[in-house]
């Protein structure tokens, strides 16, 4: 999730590029950066700024952001905490620090900052966009909706938002409204690889297959270090009977996490598809290795048993197929 930054029409300066003698003409500079996705810059402008005033609580905030969109939570989280503790009248560190706390799990101490920030500032956009996360891991979705839609209605151009949104409407089943919602957020930002793959699974789950291949291939395209799209593009690949090619981008996102189950599923499926019988068997184990609740598993081992001839095996696979499968709706309604 990103914060509110300042807006800043075009990359005016860059670091060490142009003589910048205030304090805050970094931060300017580390924001520009920061809207085109170069957050090591970003961080260096923000360092500077605050080399020159160390009491800048807007230079915090904003390298918070640049460390949380590296993945650098515990940096974030201290530069949001430092924000705070210089300026505890201004609403978006709080929300900020809010987003953190979502990504570590602690879903009740992103509740509880972004009511604060809600408290000080009932106007901050990003406190509803970030309690609309916390809202959607609560799979409490009416609530998720009605917090982003306020955020939306504060501050229109915020493609994080879109994408947020276009999730939750995603999860209840309506993928039109999933594929408006990403396809404003690619308008307002075209380089969000993970939005291309969110609007490839809506797309995918709509029946239309080319135009999720091209999502896929995008999202990859954009950050071909992200195992998942690769999964889900080899999962089209089945459903097309083009197995080389499923197996070949499950290879791709195993190099990338060899602890990927799903990876190993669809390989294993794929094989499946081949009539390579013991080398799908070999798949659907390791994927059972890494998640033993992993039910659809044991439903398509089931089926490899059964094209072997091993009826007893494909029995007990088949037995815990439905065993699994009954506990996950029983406590997940409408889900499997």
């Amino acid at each position: 999730m990103r914060c509110l930054l300042l807006i800043v029409p075009a990359l005016a300066a860059s670091s060490g590029c142009v003589a910048q003698n205030k304090p805050d003409d970094y931060v300017k500079s580390g924001d520009a950066w920061q809207r085109i996705h170069e957050y090591d810059k970003a961080i260096a402008d923000y360092k500077e700024a605050l080399r020159r005033n160390p009491k800048l609580a807007i230079a915090y905030n904003n390298r918070g952001q640049a460390w949380s969109q590296k993945g650098e939570v515990d940096k974030a989280l201290a530069d949001y905490g430092q924000a705070i503790l210089l300026a505890p009248e201004r609403a978006t560190p709080y929300a900020n620090r809010g987003n953190i706390w979502i990504k570590m799990g602690e879903i009740e101490k992103c509740m509880a900052d972004c009511n604060t920030a809600i408290q000080i500032d009932p106007d901050c956009a990003v406190a509803y966009a970030v309690r609309g996360e916390a809202w959607h891991a609560k799979r409490d979705h009416e609530r998720a909706l009605e917090d982003f839609g306020r955020a939306l209605e504060l501050e229109r151009n915020n493609a994080t938002t879109y994408n947020n949104r276009g999730l939750v409407w995603q999860k209840k089943g309506e993928m039109d409204k999933a594929i408006d919602d990403f396809n404003n957020a690619l308008w307002l930002d075209p380089l969000l690889a993970a939005t291309y793959y969110n609007r490839g699974q809506s797309r995918q789950a709509n029946g239309e297959i080319d135009k999720a291949l091209a999502d896929y291939n995008k999202s990859i395209q954009l950050d071909p270090k992200v195992a998942f799209p690769y999964c889900t593009r080899a999962d089209v690949w089945n459903g097309k009977g083009e197995y080389d090619k499923a197996i070949a981008d499950c290879d791709k996102a195993l190099r990338i996490d060899a602890r990927l189950s799903v990876a190993s599923y669809v390989r294993g499926f794929a094989r499946l598809g081949k009539h390579e019988y013991d080398k799908a068997i070999a798949d659907f184990d390791q994927c059972l290795q890494l998640d033993p609740k992993y039910a659809k598993a044991y439903k398509s081992r089931g089926d490899a048993w059964t094209a072997n001839g091993d009826h007893e095996k494909a029995a007990a696979d088949y037995e815990q197929f439905e065993q699994l499968r009954a506990k996950r709706s029983q406590a997940v309604p409408g889900e499997l």
